[in-house]
């Protein structure tokens, strides 16, 4: 390849963001893996794992430590350290508490936790024991986003079946579903984003 060709964005179809502790941006693609951008050159950057580790299709990224997970449509989760470049992967075969291989959402809870949403439902996974345990609340649900309010509250967006709440602190689990009768009910059942403003207000997109 010529070196003097700049990187560009791989894939059109952008599915996530992260960013490091450098400022540098994870772009994650439905179509092209991985990019790296740095906002402060306005360039790409060549020090991205390659689709042969991450696949083409990437739904979801989140970035603990060293350690970049990376979600993918069928080849489940993926582990890989940016700093020795050592991959693991999770998937159904090796690991039966991830209820999909087609992981559409992860979130790193404050309290340490990395929690997985799939296609099938929601796992959790504890990095300090190096165990990943299904949520049974949420079997079977279509997990689309997780998001953590300022309460310490986890949000499951929900792609069917509306949206759920999880107080940590009691382990209390609250389901919110549309009803036509009642108008402070949410809007739909098909929720694709949540969003937590300074103020802690939660948005919900459907």
């Amino acid at each position: 390849t010529n070196r003097n060709i700049p990187k560009k964005l791989n894939g059109s179809a952008i599915s996530s963001f992260c960013e490091d502790d450098k400022g540098n941006i994870f772009i994650a693609s439905e179509n092209g893996g991985l990019s790296l951008f740095d906002p402060v050159s306005k360039r790409f950057l060549d020090s991205v794992p390659s689709e042969k580790v991450t696949g083409h299709n990437v739904h979801a990224i989140c970035l603990d430590d060293r350690n970049l997970y990376t979600g993918t449509f069928s080849n489940g989760l993926k582990r890989i350290n940016l700093a020795t470049g050592k991959v693991r992967s999770f998937t159904e075969d090796n690991c039966p508490a991830l209820a999909s291989n087609n992981v559409f959402s992860l979130h790193k809870s404050v309290d340490g936790p990395l929690y997985i949403g799939t296609s099938q439902g929601c796992a959790k996974y504890d990095p300090d024991r190096d165990v990943i345990s299904e949520i049974e609340e949420l079997s079977g649900a279509f997990i689309y986003d997780i998001t953590e309010d300022t309460k310490g509250y986890l949000w499951f967006a929900c792609y069917y079946t509306g949206l759920y709440k999880y107080d940590k602190a009691h382990s209390i689990w609250k389901h919110y579903l549309h009803d036509p009768k009642v108008p402070q009910s949410i809007c739909s059942n098909k929720v694709l984003n949540t969003f937590v403003d300074d103020r802690g207000n939660l948005y919900i997109c459907t």
